[in-house]
């Protein structure tokens, strides 16, 4: 046992020494390496901190723009959606509108028509009735072989035309 304590006591001076030599090794370990390491982690730390609140902010803004994105585009689709209903309305008002010209010159053209037509008739009947006028009054002449005067000619005329206008 004593020769246990005296290599104890021999070295002890030998865990003194290790112990200082950690000890000051600790410090300046600390003092050069230690303090730099922790203030590169800290200085990393909050950067990494301002990254990511950051990144969180643009996140957020992106977000917003793409919900305002979406507003424009469904509202630009209502536009459009609205700007084609306004188009179809106003071409049927157009349609409509030249679909009721097309009738009121049709309907011009179809009186115009009518009413030459009409004159045309009366044109042709006064014709037939000069016509047979001069028939009747020929062979009246003939017939009598002599002068008809203005009066008898005037009242045949008038019976031919009666006749002529009778059946109508």
């Amino acid at each position: 046992m004593q020769s246990q304590q005296a290599i104890s006591l021999f070295q002890l001076p030998i865990y003194v020494s290790s112990l200082l030599n950690f000890i000051i090794l600790y410090l300046v370990l600390r003092k050069i390496f230690f303090k730099p390491v922790m203030n590169y982690l800290d200085r990393r730390r909050q950067h990494v901190a301002s990254d990511l609140e950051s990144a969180n902010e643009k996140l957020q803004k992106a977000r917003e723009i793409e919900k305002n994105l979406i507003a424009k585009v469904e509202q630009a689709e209502r536009q459009a959606r609205d700007v084609i209903a306004e188009s179809k309305r106003r071409a049927g008002e157009i349609r409509d509108q030249n679909v009721k010209q097309a009738k009121h010159e049709a309907d011009i053209i179809l009186r115009r028509a009518h009413e030459e037509a009409k004159a045309e008739v009366d044109e042709a009947r006064q014709e037939m009735v000069n016509v047979a006028t001069e028939i009747a009054s020929a062979l009246t002449s003939r017939l009598l072989r002599k002068e008809i005067t203005t009066e008898i000619d005037q009242r045949l005329i008038d019976e031919v035309i009666s006749r002529i206008e009778g059946p109508r």
